[in-house]
């Protein structure tokens, strides 16, 4: 959520400051316009855009950079102009120009400030008509690109605009189909010269027809026969055109299906594209085409096979046949791609039978429209699934068939930014380059001043959070991640950081009420079931873990770490076998992860099988050769079955090397060192390993087992019967209490 808001914000701020520059800052702006570096002056570009007509004395220098190399900078030169408005005039020629520019982004944000710069305070249609047929070209220009700006005034002019498409200025012909293209269906009686231009203009001229033909859409009807004619044009930009003018007027233009076949050969791939898209808009009439857009599905380009699916969609149940395609994808294809392959299931309908289950477990998805389109898909292709689908989402699959909406989303962001956001949003990114670079207390300053400026931004105080917990101080990102909380109106994130603080704090409760509370705000918060799962585990119920961590693994895509998790707290159940299997699927998921390999190992050593838990462990060893988990663990293994002895030492040592107050891999070296015959060693370590974990039962039965071999009878005793009131299990209970009998015998 914060990761998709930050993008949002950055849309809305491209500017370092939201305050306008004052007078004393426009020299220094204008210096910089003239900058070697095109980022240096698109950025002074950028801060002048917010000074309107108090910038008007750099009109010469943004002239000079609608020449610019670099096609953003032209850009906001051209914004800049058009903000400055009537100002601006001396700008007119330059913006002129600029209606021939290479892009077409350029040449309409050019018709844009042309209107702008130019406008003179006449608004009736009668002047601009006049100025329309006006023997100066810089009049005709200034008056359509008034034109491209208005929709009444343009619809009105709507006659002299189809004159203007004949104009001896190319820019003014192309001005007055801009405009035309505004109108979209309502410029429908321009059709019969768009048609002839269509035929017997230049280049120029046709590939303009099919610009404004392709946004009249369904009126452009009788086009038809001359867009068909277009497809075989030789210049592509015409070809193109032709094909997406095809695939507006729809359903109309069923006699080019031959045509547009045969276009899905061009050499071209933007004709393939539109001649795709047309034939799918088209709809059932183009079911000629599905041989072909079947192949496409097989193609290894994401952007082929999601176009492929989009016009199977449009033909429907005719496009039954590639049913089994779009299951494959649906399993197994990004995110883009699945969406529109349940569009086309659902198209298809009752023919698409055999997709139901991949529709079924998509139910589960973490993103709501991948969970809604899959749900009307199944109403479409099989209504008696209905009783599979949760109320809530039938409810939404439902009003989305009726046409209805049901969530009362109005226009509008539903809500303002604060007035110094875009300022506060610059140490956020400051922050976060700290973050990146591991420069921990540089993120927190930066963080710091963002609230600072603007106390009301929740996701700042939350990533100064991650970095406070990052750092262990644990108190601070507690109260950072209820500040954030408290203002946020989806505090769902705020939550399932504040439960991550609590479970390494270990305070399990706390943990588990913040995940539950992220839980109850998303239902499919994949990553928070799991983290409640590991509260519920480290707490000892694991009931409640493994049903945490099914749900983890049941929403689309699973969390994976949850599948070893849930084998370890099915192994505490001493379900051995139900155990293996989830440390299976977790090395299948993560085949890196040398704890899945050393967790197979206990599974196996709980099956009795010591030499496949061997075996185990030494991949796992394979996967972490320097990890001190690893070392202590197959080491300590090896001790255990008296076997190679000294590899095992070799390989503790190693992990207490890395981590010499380590309680646990003392206890294994004092261990080794015992079976090696090494009691001075031996008794060292173990009294070391007792001296930092008081509560390890198996440290102290060792340590009395040294005092045992050498014959100090009361110092064993002592340290066994400390053994056995740190004891639980039954068998080893039994184990000590035979030690102490047999030792009140001696």
């Amino acid at each position: 959520m914060t990761g998709l808001l930050c993008l949002f914000l950055l849309t809305l701020a491209p500017v370092s400051s939201g305050q306008k520059p004052t007078a004393a800052d426009v020299d220094a702006l204008v210096k910089k316009l003239k900058d070697g570096d095109a980022q240096v002056r698109l950025a002074a570009a950028a801060r002048l855009a917010q000074s309107g007509a108090e910038a008007q004395a750099t009109v010469p220098v943004l002239i000079e950079l609608l020449k610019d190399q670099n096609r953003r900078v032209r850009s906001r030169a051209i914004h800049t102009l058009e903000r400055i408005g009537t100002e601006a005039r001396a700008a007119i020629p330059a913006l002129i120009e600029a209606l021939s520019d290479e892009e077409t982004y350029i040449r309409v944000y050019a018709a844009g400030a042309l209107a702008s710069v130019g406008r003179d305070g006449a608004a009736d249609v009668d002047a601009l008509v006049r100025k329309l047929k006006d023997g100066d070209a810089q009049v005709r220009l200034v008056a359509a690109a008034r034109l491209t700006q208005s929709g009444a005034e343009a619809r009105a002019a709507l006659p002299t605009l189809i004159e203007l498409l004949k104009d001896r200025d190319k820019r003014v012909s192309w001005l007055a189909g801009y405009a035309m293209v505004r109108l979209r269906g309502e410029a429908r009686a321009a059709v019969p010269a768009l048609i002839g231009l269509l035929k017997d203009g230049d280049e120029r001229d046709r590939s303009l027809a099919g610009y404004v033909l392709m946004n009249i859409g369904p009126e452009a009807r009788e086009a038809v026969p001359a867009l068909t004619e277009a497809l075989r044009d030789r210049v592509v930009r015409v070809r193109s055109t032709a094909a997406g003018a095809l695939g507006s007027i729809g359903p109309d233009s069923a006699p080019a299906v031959p045509a547009l076949v045969e276009a899905l050969k061009d050499e071209d791939e933007r004709v393939r594209q539109w001649a795709m898209g047309a034939l799918g808009r088209i709809g059932p009439e183009a079911r000629a085409a599905v041989p072909v857009f079947i192949e496409a599905l097989k193609d290894e380009r994401p952007d082929v096979r999601e176009r492929a699916a989009r016009a199977l969609e449009g033909i429907g149940p005719d496009a039954k046949d590639a049913t089994p395609l779009l299951v494959g994808i649906l399993k197994a294809g990004s995110w883009s791609n699945r969406i529109v392959a349940v569009h086309a299931l659902g198209a298809i309908g009752p023919g698409a039978r055999e997709a139901v289950p991949a529709l079924l477990r998509t139910l589960n998805e973490r993103e709501r429209l991948m969970r809604e389109a899959a749900a009307v898909a199944l109403l479409k292709i099989a209504p008696e699934t209905e009783s599979q689908i949760t109320p809530a989402l039938l409810e939404q699959a439902k009003a989305q068939i009726e046409g209805r909406d049901i969530r009362g989303i109005g226009p509008g962001r539903g809500h303002e930014l604060a007035s110094n956001r875009a300022e506060a949003l610059n140490h956020v990114k400051r922050g976060h380059k700290f973050y990146g670079q591991g420069d921990l207390k540089s993120a927190v300053a930066s963080y710091t001043k963002a609230v600072e400026i603007d106390p009301q931004y929740a996701d700042a105080y939350h990533y100064r959070g991650v970095i406070h917990h990052a750092r262990a101080d644990y108190v601070a990102a507690l109260a950072d991640y209820t500040k954030a909380i408290k203002l946020s109106k989806s505090p769902a994130e705020h939550y399932y950081g504040r439960g991550l603080t609590h479970l390494d704090r270990r305070d399990y409760e706390a943990a588990i009420a913040d995940f539950a509370e992220a839980i109850n705000l998303d239902a499919y918060y994949a990553e928070a079931y799991h983290a409640r799962g590991v509260a519920q585990l480290r707490k000892g119920s694991y009931d409640a873990a493994v049903a945490d961590f099914n749900r983890a693994v049941e929403i689309i895509p699973p969390v994976v770490q949850a599948f070893g998790e849930r084998g370890v707290a099915k192994l505490a159940q001493g379900k051995v076998d139900a155990a293996l299997a989830d440390f299976d699927e977790a090395i299948k998921a993560d085949p890196k992860d040398a704890v899945n390999y050393l967790n197979r190992g206990l599974a196996l050593t709980a099956q009795g099988k010591p030499e496949a838990a061997e075996a185990a462990y030494r991949e796992a060893l394979r996967a972490g050769p320097d990890d001190p988990r690893m070392l202590n663990h197959v080491g300590y293994f090896l001790v255990e079955r008296n076997k190679d002895l000294t590899e095992a030492l070799r390989l503790i040592q190693r992990a207490a090397a890395a981590q010499p107050a380590n309680p646990s891999f003392l206890h294994s070296l004092g261990w080794a060192h015992f079976k090696l015959g090494h009691l001075d060693e031996a008794e060292r370590y173990l009294r070391e390993s007792v001296r930092r974990d008081g509560a390890s039962a198996t440290s102290h039965e060792h340590l009395g087992d040294v005092h045992a071999r050498r014959g100090n009878t009361r110092q064993a005793r002592d340290a066994w019967n400390k053994a056995l009131s740190l004891t639980v299990e039954a068998e080893s209970k039994a184990r000590l209490e035979r030690k102490l009998s047999d030792a009140v015998k001696k």
